[in-house]
């Protein structure tokens, strides 16, 4: 099998496994409103910190992809921004789960 195709089914397979955990995760009891308040505040934290980031890398990114195009050609240069693009998404969709679990964890451990 052609290590092309290997590679997208085994990326296929890892999201659709991320998705199952997610939604298995986000579905349990997000606690009082008083937790979810709080934990409302530290996804808009975290988000703000995300966007922040972005906008700091944002700026390195473009100097390297502008450098690889002209250094190795306009594909590696794309391979790159691709890459840079997917990587931030990861983190964004991983930021935004995580802190949302964790007040699932915090009344799953209030419950117990």
């Amino acid at each position: 099998m052609n290590i092309l195709y290997a590679s997208l089914v085994v990326g296929a397979i890892s999201l659709a496994y991320a998705a199952f955990n997610s939604y298995r995760v986000l579905k349990m009891d997000a606690g009082t409103p008083k937790m979810q308040s709080i934990a409302q505040a530290i996804q808009e934290g975290s988000m703000a910190y995300m966007h922040r980031q972005f906008k700091v890398i944002s700026v390195f990114a473009i100097v390297l992809f502008v450098a690889l195009w002209a250094l190795l050609g306009p594909w590696i240069a794309f391979a790159f921004l691709s890459g840079a693009l997917l990587s931030a998404v990861a983190g964004y969709i991983g930021m935004n789960v995580s802190v949302r679990a964790n007040v699932r964890t915090a009344a799953a451990a209030k419950t117990d």
